[in-house]
């Protein structure tokens, strides 16, 4: 009889675009994540693992194609090439090696004078777009009759440029001057090569020439009339070619899909072989429907149980069918948080915020659903690309939060199923709130309905999802570039799904047999360099835990790391052991929070817990470590009343080795599977009730595992490590004449849970009388 399948692991990420921001004096100086009621995104983060983001690096102001590539997993600085190719692909044009293409913009051109005066001729550019780009499609141009020109709609104001062609260079700059109200700018050769300077003459010509047609056009007459501004000219920058990159999937080892109706983001995520799904009703702006995004990512990533959406392939009419099993890691990209941004509009980025949080709790309803048939394990993860303050009106470099839970952990956070299910998934419009507009007196400002702060599967203390919280995660602050490694650790392909690293001590540590109903693995993991800067952390080496300041002087303190019983690796749960001083030996114990005293200064202080004698069962013992920075950590109690020794919950501390036990030890594979099916021999005599034993499995046991009859300051000095074995043999448990002188009968033994039974025959020495023994396996 086969084991259960176990359920296939995915992930639901969303992406708010535009998501950060800073403080607002017209919110009382909170920024619009805390001014907004989003009980869900909360929940989130109360359940889960936070920390702050770098979309790409600090400091940088990025936009959302770089940004994008960046949290993907690409590195921008090597594989960007521009993002007119992401928007034109995005828009449905396919394009070829060689071919260029341009994010544009229709905007209003003052021809007397050649200013740009506004760069955006209308956002709500949805009926008129489409039949200027048809007016515009395969233009021709008088002096470089051999291009061919394709032009595609995208969203609002924007459209998808390409340009075919011979001899054609990325390396030239735009028409856009950026800003309103500044000269249109020429295309201009970024290299000095002739196919840059032959390029960008052809680009300028086909600026004047789509000039030309659009002055001349009815629907701009029309405008024109009606006191609109005229789209006259359409604005080319972010020249690109489409970028040759690894394709998701294999890069990453997840089936990605992706709902995105922004055309940028919808061609970046063709570009790295990512689906891009139909969702009706999504358009990209503040008329979106969140309700049909949500309801797309949901049945993708319960596919084959629901049907999964359309699939949308650039260049073609009719789009494909999904992928029958479904996809391992879902995009969501939400684009109208941004657009508020940009508008400056501070109260309509707060109700959209509790928009997106309503369609997130029906996105996570649909998942529960299908995580019930116990199918699926689905795991939530919430983000942006960056910031856009809407005091500015543009991308900022400040970080943006990050959070991520188990979609049952987050079940638990908003008070259990029932009242996740009464989460209603009907479609609702996005608000419609203008600039300017104030809060109503019953806003968001002062939140309610707190869900119950449940304890994380590797959680921290974040309790909300906004830019202030966020610092606080046990995450840290990262760089956008290690993002798929964080959601890939605590989700699907987690750590304890990983192979160990290769070298000495790097196999596992196997506790029970893995026949057993759990399995226990820990690993050894090697270490080669002075300092230790990646979790797991080493058992065979002498650790320091190294506080280093400008102002106080340098602390060390000499353990051992050795994980917790009963716990994967990936929980990053350890057992603290002291290894030099008076306290060698002993555990390191956290201090409970109901001993914490207040000094004269009315400030609360922490006695440490004295280090006390070791006991697996004593959850004081317990720590879960986590990363601060690149290369130092800090502990967490896993008791969630306590507070750890001072020595590891300061932050920042490193870790080095002290020193390294050069340990005889042979390689130890755990159990061998083909030792582990092999009967032992029964050529044994009948008198010694027992035949000889083989050894099915070796492996190494710290020693606060075992117990001598000696301190354990003595017992260390013997040995850090004891060989353990797994052996079986025959032993009788019972004998029985046979009575029967003709037949040879057998009784057969029953089978109990982890026994394997066995019988054999042994005739006694004068043949007259036959013994029958029963025998077990022992494991």
């Amino acid at each position: 009889m086969g084991s259960p399948q176990q359920p296939k692991k995915r992930v639901a990420f969303v992406l708010i675009d535009g998501l950060g921001d800073v403080s607002i004096p017209g919110f009382g100086y909170k920024t619009p994540l805390q001014a907004a009621n989003v009980p869900n995104l909360d929940a989130i983060a109360s359940a889960g693992v936070n920390g702050l983001m770098d979309p790409v690096e600090v400091g940088l102001g990025c936009g959302s194609d770089t940004a994008h590539l960046s949290l993907l997993g690409y590195d921008p600085r090597v594989y960007y090439r521009g993002r007119g190719a992401f928007e034109s692909m995005g828009a449905g044009l396919a394009m070829s090696p060689g071919d260029i293409a341009f994010k544009s913009n229709f905007a209003t051109y003052d021809e007397k004078n050649g200013i740009v005066t506004s760069r955006r001729a209308d956002r709500h550019f949805e009926e008129e777009g489409p039949i200027l780009c048809a007016a515009l499609d395969r233009m021709k141009l008088p002096s470089f009759p051999e291009y061919e020109v394709r032009v595609r709609y995208a969203t609002e104001h924007r459209c998808g440029v390409v340009v075919k062609g011979p001899r054609l260079s990325g390396n030239i700059s735009g028409t856009d001057p950026l800003k309103d109200n500044r000269l249109l700018l020429e295309a201009k050769a970024l290299d000095d090569t002739d196919e840059a300077r032959h390029t960008a003459a052809v680009v300028n010509e086909l600026s004047r020439e789509i000039s030309k047609i659009l002055v001349s056009h009815p629907l701009n007459a029309k405008r024109l009339a009606e006191g609109k501004n005229v789209a006259n000219i359409v604005l080319l920058r972010g020249c690109g070619i489409r970028i040759e990159v690894p394709p998701f999937e294999k890069k990453h080892g997840l089936w990605p899909c992706m709902v995105a109706p922004t055309k940028i983001i919808a061609g970046l995520g063709l570009s790295l072989d990512i689906d891009i799904l139909e969702a009706p009703g999504a358009t990209g702006d503040y008329r979106t429907l969140l309700t049909s995004k949500a309801t797309a990512i949901a049945k993708a990533l319960s596919a084959p149980l629901q049907s999964c959406p359309g699939v949308f392939v650039p260049g073609e009419d009719e789009h494909k069918p999904g992928r029958s099993d479904g996809y391992d890691f879902g995009f969501l990209h939400i684009k109208a948080i941004d657009d508020a941004g940009h508008d400056k509009a501070s109260v309509f980025k707060v109700k959209g915020l509790e928009a997106v949080d309503q369609a997130i709790g029906q996105l996570a309803k649909l998942l529960w659903q299908a995580e019930s048939t116990g199918n699926f394990q689905y795991f939530l993860c919430i983000t942006g690309d960056h910031s856009t303050p809407v005091e500015y009106g543009d991308h900022s470099f400040e970080p943006v939060p990050f959070t991520m839970c188990r979609l049952k952990d987050f079940v638990g956070a908003v008070g259990g199923e029932s009242i996740l299910l009464e989460t209603s998934l009907d479609p609702f419009p996005l608000p419609t709130v203008k600039a300017g507009e104030d809060l109503n007196e019953d806003s968001s400002l002062e939140k309610g309905g707190k869900f119950k702060q449940v304890q994380a599967f590797c959680g921290d203390s974040v309790f909300e999802f906004n830019d202030i919280a966020a610092a606080r995660g046990c995450l840290g602050r990262f760089p956008g570039g290690e993002m798929m490694g964080i959601i890939k650790r605590k989700s699907p392909n987690a750590l304890e799904e990983e192979p160990p690293a290769e070298g000495p001590y790097s196999g596992y540590l196997v506790i029970t047999d893995e026949d057993a109903e759990e399995q226990d693995t820990f690993c050894f993991g090697a270490c080669k360099r002075k300092a230790v800067e990646k979790l797991p952390f080493p058992q065979d080496k002498m650790l320091n835990v190294v506080h280093s300041s400008d102002v106080e002087e340098t602390m060390v303190t000499r353990v051992w790391f050795i994980p917790v019983l009963d716990q994967p690796l990936s929980s990053n749960r350890y057992y603290v052991i002291r290894a030099k001083g008076r306290n060698k030996g002993l555990a390191c114990t956290s201090s409970r929070e109901l001993d914490t005293k207040l000094c004269c200064f009315f400030n609360d202080v922490i006695s440490d817990e004295k280090p006390k004698p070791f006991d697996h069962r004593n959850v004081y013992q317990e720590f879960r470590i986590h990363r601060h920075h690149r290369h130092s950590f800090f502990a967490k109690s896993v008791a969630t009343d306590s507070i750890p020794p001072k020595f590891l919950r300061k932050n920042g501390w490193e870790l080095r080795i002290s020193r390294s036990y050069r340990l005889k030890l042979n390689e130890a594979l755990g159990l061998d599977s083909a030792l582990r099916t092999r009967l032992p021999s029964f050529n044994f005599p009948m008198y010694s009730k027992k035949s000889p034993s083989v050894i099915v499995g070796t492996w190494y046991c710290p020693f606060i595992f075992v117990r001598e009859k000696c301190r354990i300051r003595r017992q260390m000095r013997k040995s850090l490590f004891y060989t353990m074995t797994l052996e079986q043999w025959w032993q009788q448990i019972h004998t029985c004449d046979n009575e029967d002188d003709e037949q040879n009968v057998v009784k057969k033994c029953s089978q109990k849970r982890r026994e394997i039974g066995g019988c054999w025959f042994e005739l006694s020495n004068n043949g007259e009388n036959e013994m029958v023994t029963r025998g077990r396996r022992v494991a």
